[in-house]
Order: C-alpha cells, then structure tokens, then sequence
C-alpha cells in the first residue's frame, strides 16, 4: 500500500535517487451530491510539496483532510484527484484514476494500491527518440500518453503568432473542439499513429484504441512573433471518454493559425513535425552499436 511508481516505503530503497518524478499537474475536485455542486481546490495552498501526490496513503490522508475542513459538507462529499506526472524522463501520464472517490476508496498497508494507474512501460523506448527530438528540434515539446477511455481538456491561448500541432505517435486519438456549456459532438477529429494537426482554443483529447495512446503538443513561434514561446502548464479534465466537465483545468498549449474545425491536417510545419517523429521513431528501431 505504501508503493507507486517508486518501490521501497516511501521510496527508500537503495534505488531510490535514480527516480525522479516531474509533477506536471494535479487537480483536486470535490463533489458535493446534496447541493449538487462541484469545485476545484488548489492543493498548493494546502502544502508546499509534492511528495504526498506519489504514495497511496498520503492521498487518502489528503483526502480526509478536505473533509474535515468542510465539516458542512464532509458527509455528502467525493473528492476525486487527476495527477500527471513522467518518471525519468518518460511520458506524462495519470497517477491516479480520475473517476475515484478518494475519500472512501479502499487502502490496505498489505495489498496493492487498485486506484493508481501503472507505468505504461510499453511505451519506454520511446524516451531516446523523445530526448533526441528535444535536443534537435526548434518546436517546445510535452510529451503525453493516456489510458483507453479516458479524456483531458487542453486550453489554447489566443496568439495568432504561434502555431500548436498535436501529433499522434502511438494509438488512436478523437480531438474534439469544447465550447463551455456545449454538449455538441461536431467537428470531432480522428487521428491515429503518425497524423497531426493543428489545434487552437479549448479541445477535449479522448483516447479511442484499444491500447494506450501517446502524443505530442509541438508549439513553435512563427519568425517575427517576438520571441519563442512554449507549451505551459500540465494537463487537466476527467478521465470518461465522453464527458465534457466545465472545469478549468488543462494543458496550456498555444494556438494554431487554423482551427480545430476547419480542417483535418496541418500546416507545413506540422507535417515537417509528424515526418521527423516518424521518421526518428523507426530509426531507433534499426539503432546499432559499435563493438
């Protein structure tokens, strides 16, 4: 019950300095079904470190101390948490199962923890490709991966000087545009391995293969924009595949110069984008080393 990602209590085992966790978002929401009212915490203004977010027990712990600081409510609550986080340089991806009520999901210091998500080990030989696409490339890339089923609402900034590309690197993505009090599925966008488009303003990811999907946010400032600027921030909304909460949370990403509905595809950076991932992708598969 005390490991995640890391094993050893609390991570204290003799490997424990080879892991580092980069947090990139966590969500607290909180559910009350009397008033049938939903709202966001900001965790940071409850402790100033992250350590609690990577062990089972502390998120229980986490849990039962925003009910006993809402004594008004405490009886009637759920509080569910969306984290994202990349172990050593992989993917960033959930730790936590989004649709589970924390405050009364089962935790035993003597079984496994069922409400956090695994690694998505499968996808680790991507990491050379991924270091070496940051290394050689002018694009600002985050790197993402999801679990079959599960959503995340990304919000778009309006700068008409940068372009945002989504490009799919494994698995099947449905891109949709999401308008704040709209249930409206229009415009919804399917891609698969090795397509990208262009995406701008606030747009719901759903992971439709069967498998778990990875992509990529590449934001580049077009010459003359005043200076590069990059993808911000973590990821953000809820983890059913055709829910669409008017929450706050998301990947801040920058927009693109086409919208999402306009067309499927890219601009010429995009596609120069997708080929390259591609392209170094099968080239890892063939890598040979010198004796």
């Amino acid at each position: 019950g005390y490991n995640g990602w890391r094993n050893g209590l609390y991570g204290y085992s003799w490997d424990m300095m080879v892991y580092n966790v980069d947090v990139a978002k966590v969500e607290v929401k909180v559910l009350d079904h009397v008033r049938r009212e939903q709202f966001f915490l900001d965790p940071h203004s409850w402790t100033n470190n992250n350590k609690w977010m990577l062990h089972g027990d502390m998120l229980k712990q986490f849990a039962g101390c925003v009910a006993a600081n809402m004594p008004d409510r405490h009886d009637n609550i759920s509080v569910q948490m969306d984290i994202w986080g990349s172990l050593n340089g992989r993917f960033h991806q959930r730790l936590v199962d989004p649709n589970v009520d924390l405050l009364h999901a089962p935790w035993s210091p003597w079984l496994p923890v069922p409400w956090l998500l695994p690694l998505i080990r499968h996808l680790d030989w991507w990491r050379p490709v991924m270091v070496d696409a940051k290394r050689n490339t002018d694009y600002d890339l985050l790197f993402f991966a999801d679990f079959p089923g599960m959503t995340v609402t990304n919000e778009a900034e309006d700068r008409e000087a940068t372009t945002t590309t989504l490009a799919v690197l494994e698995g099947a993505v449905a891109v949709r545009e999401s308008l704040i009090g709209s249930g409206d599925d229009d415009g919804t966008v399917r891609l698969v391995s090795g397509e990208a488009m262009d995406v701008t303003g606030r747009h719901v990811v759903t992971t439709v293969s069967a498998t778990p999907s990875c992509y990529v946010f590449a934001s580049k400032t077009d010459s003359g924009g005043g200076g590069s600027e990059g993808v911000v921030g973590g990821c953000g909304g809820g983890g059913n595949s055709g829910d669409d909460d008017d929450d706050d949370g998301g990947v801040s990403t920058r927009p693109a110069a086409v919208g999402l509905n306009h067309r499927r595809g890219c601009s010429e950076a995009c596609y120069e984008f997708a080929f390259r991932a591609v392209r170094n992708a099968f080239s890892a598969l063939f890598f040979r080393t010198t004796v």
